[in-house]
């Protein structure tokens, strides 16, 4: 009779127990989520924090978060290595036998010390355990891979009573602010180690900044960078600094860019609005990307044409021009630091989509080439080159435009590059 007793009341405590924690799990229970920044550049790393709070007197024994991040976004997480297996891995290592010393004592502890590597994964779970009225944060770390605009999508709590008999499940809608958007941007590339010029390339070559500067014309000083010449250096701004400064000098003549993107990764596309070689005009992206920051350096105006569609990159009739029924996104001029934080910003949100042919867009040019190319040079960043854009240079030179190209992908299809081309084809080390 007593254990019969004591076998009821379990069940009734069981039962009871049970019953408040189906219908009182999630009540007053709130999770927060959000990104330590909200722009960065690809390849950078970033934490994401989670803040679960239990504000009831009820406990919660057990609670796992699944937490998925966007494509292009990926957790950083650290594997450790099994002690024992550390532990076999340097036995081998000790040749003799003898009496222990400190210095093998402290070799060993060492040896059995689990290392960490990391590895990445696109979600993670989480456990807590939370008391009464008691709040936990927690830290992930997150690598930004690709260029794009990510947001932090909704999550899933699972929660179960004591025993772990019954279990309740929650889904937490996607969070808004500002800490719920992160906007990764192109992170711009040192081009004499990714692209090779053309064998003997006798045109005129294209300059970052503006032809001539006049050297008695200082507007300040700024700090060095490995692209400036050394007699630029100002010795007394760089005793007052305490680091390398040149001199800003005003140019004779001011160069205008009209730089050209190619979204179409082949001459001819299985898909004519997609490309199917997204790698190679993701390269394009981040050239441009270079070409931009470039620039900047000497506030020369940079104006960026696409065959991508406009509406889908966020932009309004007025970066709009229409090629026939096709519209072709043409920016306007991006000068010095400051455009250039736009000018990425456009080039983080620039859809995956072609939205008219590069033939097409070539001959829209060659029509009016000072309307596209106002100072005289343009720059085209294609994923190929053909014949086509070979017979344009020829006629973009007739016109007193001067072209240069920056081509992504393989040049085994390339047809015979005249030696008044300048052109870069990417390397492969």
């Amino acid at each position: 009779m007593f254990f019969l007793s004591i076998l009821v009341a379990i069940i009734i405590v069981f039962g009871i127990a049970s019953h408040l924690y189906t219908k009182y799990t999630f009540i007053n229970v709130e999770y927060q989520t959000a990104f330590s920044a909200t722009e960065v550049f690809e390849n950078e790393d970033i934490f994401l924090y989670e803040e679960i709070s239990n504000n009831k007197t009820l406990p919660l024994p057990c609670v796992r978060v699944d937490t998925e991040l966007p494509e292009g976004l990926r957790f950083v997480l650290r594997r450790r290595e099994d002690a024992a297996v550390a532990v076999r891995k340097a036995e081998p290592r000790r040749k003799k036998r003898g009496p222990v010393t400190s210095r093998s004592l402290k070799s060993q502890r060492e040896a059995e010390k689990p290392e960490a590597e990391e590895y990445l994964r696109g979600y993670v779970q989480s456990i807590f355990s939370l008391h009464s009225y008691r709040k936990i944060t927690r830290r992930w770390r997150v690598t930004c891979e690709r260029r794009g605009v990510y947001s932090i999508g909704g999550t899933r709590l699972v929660s179960t009573d004591p025993l772990g008999f019954f279990t309740q499940s929650k889904r937490i809608e996607a969070p808004s602010g500002k800490r719920a958007t992160i906007t990764v941007l192109p992170k711009p590339l040192d081009l004499s180690k990714f692209f090779a010029a053309t064998p003997q390339p006798t045109g005129e070559r294209t300059a970052p900044r503006g032809l001539v500067s006049d050297p008695l014309r200082i507007a300040g000083s700024r700090e060095y960078t490995p692209l400036d010449p050394m007699n630029k250096i100002n010795w007394k701004s760089t005793a007052v600094h305490g680091k390398l400064m040149v001199n800003v000098e005003e140019y004779a003549e001011e160069n205008r860019f009209g730089l050209i993107l190619n979204m179409q990764s082949r001459s001819h596309e299985q898909n004519p609005k997609t490309p199917s070689d997204p790698q190679s005009v993701e390269l394009c992206i981040s050239v441009c990307a270079t070409i931009f920051d470039m620039m900047s350096v000497g506030s020369v105006p940079v104006r960026l044409i696409a065959n991508a569609p406009p509406e889908e990159a966020g932009l309004g009739e007025d970066h709009t021009i229409m090629i026939g029924d096709s519209p072709v996104i043409r920016t306007r001029e991006f000068i010095g630091r400051g455009d250039m934080i736009e000018a990425l910003r456009l080039l983080s949100v620039l859809p995956m989509k072609i939205s008219c042919p590069i033939e097409k867009l070539l001959d829209a040019v060659a029509e009016d080439p000072l309307w596209y190319a106002e100072g005289g040079n343009l720059i085209i960043v294609s994923p190929f080159v053909d014949e086509r854009m070979i017979n344009f240079h020829a006629a973009m030179k007739k016109a007193g435009v001067r072209v240069i190209f920056f081509v992504t992908g393989t040049s085994k299809n390339a047809p015979i590059i005249p030696e008044d081309v300048e052109i870069w084809f990417r390397t492969y080390r």
